[in-house]
């Protein structure tokens, strides 16, 4: 028995059989969800290149598989991100079986970090392209109307990712091509450059972000936000693990400066976007948007040689999707409408929506004692020291832009002049759940320390 067999390949095989449940949606929901945290659950307890007993049997898992010539390799350094695909699937799962009208998506959302984990195992990395692409294909149905009707925000990233696909394949090339002949410079440059302007179209870095929040409007919002969280995370960490290509690519000035002009582009242009926009989905799209801009700052952190900082954003990312998510779904479950004018008077319906609500959009404002504060100024101190005042002067337009659109909905929100009729709309598990992330948040931003420590514990297997 092999890692790649367990939390790959025996996946898909499920995934596989779940199509046969197609009658029988909420089963499959249910049996997907549990699946995805039995399969998540034991990444985390089960070690690699460990012996294991039961009765007189011993036997251990082993590391490698090979299949049709190809090898894939999950080591104890790739459980975490193992599991971290597993887990958002398996709590997005969850929330289609309370929340979801057509909880019809178990098979993809168990083929999807399948598939993800197999691009990321893949040791010839120009075969990794293959699976992004296959897991982007089946995230379109997920995105997809009742009626069948697709939007134009996944049609841009089937487009952006389509057009990255034989970049990243000559980018691939070009990287073998310096291992064979180390000082050939010129391949060194058209590796870099392909790297660059593939990432740039698989990420929907600047000037392709819109599609960001077209897909944040989706009908469907816990759908649209697992594929915004799983998608950008995953693929920023294969634009991490490409770091492994060799110390000419990591030191490169072409992809620091890359890193940092596209970094603060984010953050600006996400910032100013944000500030006139009036549907609460996508105004978090925009969050997400300038939360990317400090993940590719913190990217060139990790390429020279302090990954800590990038995980930190990455995992504070995942709590604030996962409370978001709750908080919109029990504002649709009630058919309040999602946008400035909707939420105009809500306070008083749903008080503790709003509190993680709220908690979350100014945590992505890196507001004091919240969870992302102590990244974001970390960051800020990081680019002052080594880029001086300019780099701060972007920065502070896309936080100063977002603050003031998420006072834009605070206002509307706590609007006395138009309360709506005081219905306590809130059930006990649903306060329960957005109380317990409003904490989360408040603990990650008030012991930092603590928690980057954690957090440093948690990848430390990945960066190895």
């Amino acid at each position: 028995m092999s890692a790649p067999v367990l939390w790959i390949i025996a996946p898909l095989l499920i995934a596989l059989l779940f199509l046969l449940l197609g009658r029988m949606p909420r089963v499959s929901m249910v049996l997907g969800a549990l699946f995805s945290s039995l399969i998540a659950i034991s990444v985390l307890l089960m070690r690699v290149q460990f012996d294991y007993m039961i009765g007189s049997t011993i036997f251990q898992i082993e590391s490698t598989f090979t299949v049709l010539g190809r090898v894939f390799i999950l080591d104890n350094g790739a459980r975490t991100f193992v599991f971290l695909f597993y887990a958002i699937s398996a709590v997005y799962l969850w929330f289609g079986v309370f929340y979801d009208d057509e909880p019809t998506y178990a098979p993809m959302s168990l083929a999807i970090p399948a598939l993800l984990s197999a691009a990321m195992a893949v040791q010839i990395r120009l075969f990794s392209v293959l699976f992004v692409m296959l897991s982007v294909l089946l995230c379109l149905p997920l995105m997809v109307k009742t009626d069948g009707e697709s939007e134009h925000g996944e049609q841009f990233l089937l487009i952006f990712t389509a057009l990255s696909i034989p970049l990243l394949l000559l980018a691939g090339w070009s990287a073998d091509m310096v291992t064979v002949n180390p000082l050939d410079t010129a391949m060194m440059e058209r590796a870099i450059l392909f790297t660059t302007v593939g990432f740039t179209l698989l990420l929907g870095l600047f000037p392709f972000m819109l599609w960001m929040p077209l897909v944040g409007q989706q009908t469907r919002p816990t759908r649209a936000l697992y594929v915004l969280l799983l998608l950008p995370i995953a693929f920023s960490l294969l634009l991490f693990n490409t770091s492994t290509r060799g110390v000419w690519f990591r030191e490169a000035v072409v992809l620091q400066d890359w890193l940092t002009i596209q970094g603060y582009c984010m953050i600006a242009l996400g910032g100013l976007w944000a500030v006139f926009e009036d549907d609460l989905r996508r105004f978090f799209a925009f969050g997400l948007v300038i939360d990317s801009g400090f993940a590719l700052i913190a990217m060139r952190q990790a390429y020279l040689g302090e990954p800590t900082l990038l995980f930190q954003v990455l995992t504070i990312r995942v709590v604030i999707f996962i409370l978001f998510t709750l908080a919109v779904n029990v504002l649709d479950a009630h058919s309040i409408p999602l946008t400035i004018k909707g939420l105009r008077g809500r306070l008083s319906q749903v008080p503790v929506t709003m509190l993680a609500l709220f908690g979350v959009l100014f945590s992505f404002n890196g507001i004091p004692l919240l969870a992302a504060f102590s990244s974001r100024i970390h960051i800020v101190d990081v680019m002052m020291t080594s880029e001086g005042a300019g780099g701060w002067v972007w920065i502070l337009v896309g936080l100063v832009g977002y603050f003031l659109g998420t006072l834009r909905f605070l206002g509307s929100v706590v609007d006395i002049r138009s309360e709506q009729k005081r219905v306590f709309n809130e059930n006990w598990p649903e306060i329960l759940f957005l109380s317990t992330g409003v904490l989360l948040l408040v603990l990650l931003g008030l012991f930092p320390a603590f928690t980057g420590d954690l957090i440093q514990t948690l990848w430390a297997g990945f960066v190895s």
